[in-house]
């Protein structure tokens, strides 16, 4: 049972990583195309 609990916290851990740098690209992403809206914008 403890060991089944290992593999699944292990398995949580992976995940969590995972998810937040796939988080952390979308937020890049979402700055850099804000980025270059703004300056689109002060472009004549």
């Amino acid at each position: 049972m403890k060991k089944l609990f290992n593999i699944f916290s292990n398995l949580g851990i992976i995940y969590h990583k995972r998810i937040a740098a796939s988080h952390f690209a979308f937020l890049k992403s979402v700055a850099i195309c804000q980025v270059y809206g703004l300056l689109a914008k002060h472009m004549p």
